[in-house]
């Protein structure tokens, strides 16, 4: 069933919001990370046990991670107050495998490995909609710049769901397991790569415009700031135009990386250890440790962000300028255990203010960790 609402689902709900205090909250005033601050950067505060993805609100004031593996509670901490919910969902919906803040901050979405997505009031904890589908495993989930669409990827499809209707438009076309999805800077269409390739969607009708069949694993899409191009990483890094599906060029990354990111202004491209100068398409650098070993051995599943203004990179649990490709901090004892379940989760907090880690590592023993900057030190 599509777009059940609370009355409907609150009857599946055994216990009540459950509220605490984290001890480490509220935090110290911050200074956004910067390359000339970093070596300033502190473990800030253990918040608790938690697994797999943390995320930021938008405005940076909540964080957000799954309590245990396979379960279906989520933890919600204020960083301004230290007060942590649990959001207890319906005890079938298990295993939450992905989360994601609406853009203005108002929901929460949570997608399961048994295909369910739910839709969290952050204000009040309450669960607004269970978005139903027999489609799968829900890998990734982004909504548009709005809020008035939720796109989600499965392993045999993928989907854009309308939410003030609980309209579904199935994105039909088996590319292997589905997993990174994102729409194009215009919103008029949506990406989705797979284990075969990627293919674009028209986000109006829901019907396939282009199919890059490549025939190599990968998964990681981005689309150029202009909306012109979109890059899938993988064993081989391809860049495709938008328009004809004609591909433009193919790089050989140091390391195969799944996720690929662009720079905000479109002028850098990265995947695994590798960045790409996309004037000339030269290797502009090979990211190391101040070792000289490699961030990635042999293969690369951590996701790579820049910051909004561009002036840090993160790949994995390590934080780049650049500008001069320094390494400014990293996160040690974070190795990779496994590669499904034991790799650092991180997000950086869109002020810049924050870092959270979560894994199962030496250090971190499933702990969700703070760091930062303190102020005025």
């Amino acid at each position: 069933m599509i777009g059940r609402t609370i009355l409907c689902i609150s009857t599946l709900l055994l216990a009540p919001l459950a509220t605490g205090q984290s001890g480490d909250l509220p935090l110290p005033d911050l200074e956004p990370i910067t390359p000339e601050n970093a070596i300033r950067i502190v473990h800030l505060a253990d918040l608790g046990k938690a697994y797999g993805k943390v995320v930021f609100s938008p405005d940076g004031t909540l964080l957000a991670s799954v309590k245990e593996y396979g379960g279906h509670e989520i933890y919600v901490w204020d960083l301004r107050t230290g007060e942590l919910t649990t959001l207890v969902g319906p005890q079938q919906f298990l295993d939450i495998w992905d989360l994601e803040f609406s853009p203005d901050g108002a929901i929460l979405a949570s997608g399961s490995a048994y295909g369910d997505i739910i839709l969290w009031s952050v204000a009040t904890g309450e669960l607004i909609k269970s978005l139903e589908s027999e489609s799968g495993h829900v890998w990734d989930l982004t909504f548009n710049a709005d809020g008035t669409l939720l796109a989600a990827s499965r392993s045999v499809d993928a989907e854009i769901w309308t939410l003030e209707t609980g309209e579904r438009k199935v994105l039909t076309g088996n590319l292997g397991a589905l997993r990174n999805i994102v729409f194009s800077p215009d919103e008029t269409m949506v990406a989705v790569g797979g284990g075969d390739g990627a293919r674009l969607w028209d986000v109006a009708t829901g019907k396939p415009l282009i199919v890059m069949e490549i025939g190599t694993g990968g998964g990681g899409v981005a689309f150029h700031p202009d909306g012109t191009s979109l890059v899938f990483g993988g064993e081989r890094v391809r860049l495709f135009d938008v328009e004809t599906g004609e591909q433009l060029i193919a790089l050989e990354p140091d390391v195969p990386g799944f996720s690929v990111a662009f720079d905000p202004d479109g002028t850098l491209l990265v995947s695994g250890n590798t960045v790409w100068d996309t004037e000339t398409w030269d290797i502009l650098t090979t990211l190391e440790k101040e070792d000289g070993s490699p961030i990635f051995a042999d293969y690369s599943p951590q996701p790579v962000e820049f910051s909004p203004d561009g002036t840090l990179l993160r790949t994995g649990n390590v934080i780049w300028d650049t500008v001069t490709w320094r390494q400014l901090f990293i996160l040690e004892e974070a190795e990779v255990a496994g590669f499904e379940f034991g790799h650092v989760k991180v997000s950086l907090s869109p002020d810049r203010t924050l870092l959270a880690f979560v894994g199962d590592t030496i250090q971190l023993q499933g702990t969700v960790q703070l760091w930062g900057v303190p102020a005025g030190e």
